[in-house]
């Protein structure tokens, strides 16, 4: 048998010899069996079979931005090979790619109360709204009409007198100890005062310490209270926010301040026992503080 390659024509020639296809041709597969039997003896080529897949490349992408103008590269993105690969080894690239970031855009000029679907823009913008602390708020359905609106923002507060002075030793029974002005905001508040008070007395006085809001001569209500001792030297009075007598969550709108009015807590000892003796009160700040504390509602 001879084997002759003829490398100009891309082609084997077999002389003397039989080639047989004994298992046909699988063309789904691309295997086959062929076997050439020379002139006094047997030969065949081995099988060919699928090898296995190769290992699945890396690739890896890196942006990068640019300033507006500057050149972009040609191509872009741009290849770069780090490892070709090879038998049982993963090619790996890298391609970055190139692109422009916004340019600046020019100063707005609009305000949000002029806005045609800002319902009280209008008015608010005639008024202070950074004084009262006004924030946009979406109101749904149920609340008004709904549509982004301009809301007072609710924020609690903590106010004091500017003085106490102590009273002297005498038989009167109220005294005004101090006053806590409270101004005008565009919500609900709840007040809850707070105070401590030395208070020297006689064997048979009693002295409280009572906070009002609103002038107590003139309608105004309780809303806090210490309970005095009987006696020279009484422990000192501790003051605690709240209402004479409720049923039990009854005073959910008791003490309240309501929007757009301004109130004065008015801090005051009385003697309760049925006494004529004399008695005395201490000063800011080594016997006597007073605060009051509001909470929007």
């Amino acid at each position: 048998m001879a084997v002759i390659v003829d490398e100009a024509a891309g082609t084997i020639s077999f002389t003397d010899c039989t080639i047989t296809f004994p298992y046909g041709f699988s063309v789904s597969s691309g295997v086959g069996t062929i076997i050439i039997t020379p002139a006094g003896g047997v030969a065949s080529f081995p099988l060919a079979i699928q090898g296995a897949s190769g290992l699945p490349p890396l690739i890896r992408f890196v942006a990068h931005e640019l300033p507006p103008g500057d050149p972009l590269p040609d191509p872009n993105p741009v290849r770069t090979v780090i490892n070709p690969g090879g038998p049982g080894e993963a090619a790996e690239y890298q391609y970055d790619l190139y692109y422009h970031q916004g340019r600046q855009g020019d100063a707005a000029s609009f305000k949000f109360l002029d806005a045609d679907d800002l319902a009280n823009g209008e008015a608010l913008a005639e008024g202070d709204v950074t004084k009262d602390g006004y924030v946009l708020s979406y109101a749904y359905p149920g609340t008004g009409e709904p549509g982004v609106v301009f809301v007072p923002q609710k924020r609690g507060d903590i106010r004091g007198p500017s003085k106490i002075d102590p009273t002297p030793w005498s038989n009167t029974g109220i005294r005004l100890l101090t006053s806590v002005t409270l101004e005008v905001k565009p919500f609900d508040r709840k007040v809850l005062p707070t105070g401590s008070l030395v208070v020297t007395g006689s064997a048979d006085t009693r002295v409280d310490l009572i906070a009002y809001l609103g002038n107590p001569d003139d309608g105004g209500i309780e809303i806090g209270r210490a309970f005095g001792q009987a006696g020279a030297a009484p422990p000192p009075l501790v003051l605690s926010g709240g209402p004479p007598a409720t049923t039990p969550g009854g005073n959910a709108g008791y003490g309240i301040v309501a929007a757009g009015a301004a109130a004065t807590v008015y801090f005051r000892a009385e003697q309760k026992a049925s006494s004529s003796n004399n008695w005395a009160t201490a000063g800011a700040p080594d016997g006597a503080r007073c605060g009051v504390v509001t909470v929007a509602v």
